[in-house]
This record gives C-alpha cells, sequence and structure tokens, in this order.
C-alpha cells in the first residue's frame, strides 16, 4: 500500500511541475531565437485539426 502512495504522489508532482519545466527548458534551448507567439505550438507538440 505503501508503494501505491509514493507513486501516485510522484504521478502528482510531475503533473503539477512538467509545465513549468517546459517553459524553461524552451526558454534556455531557444535563449537567443525570437519565438514571439511560437511558445504555444512548442510546448503542444503538432496538433492535427481535422474539418
Amino acid at each position: 500500500m505503501k508503494n501505491q502512495i509514493k507513486y501516485y504522489l510522484t504521478g502528482v508532482i510531475i503533473l503539477i511541475l512538467s509545465s513549468p519545466l517546459a517553459y524553461t527548458t524552451l526558454n534556455i534551448i531557444y535563449a537567443n531565437k525570437n519565438l514571439t507567439g511560437e511558445f504555444e505550438p512548442l510546448l503542444n507538440g503538432f496538433n492535427i485539426h481535422i474539418c
């Protein structure tokens, strides 16, 4: 039972920290490039919209 709680809490912490870590990583990798308005597509990946 203790292992299940440990894994659950680890998963919740990863989900909470994943978005700020992604923004920080993008700021580090693309520090010298002008990416105005490109953070959303970079974080979301390539979304395919079917009309």
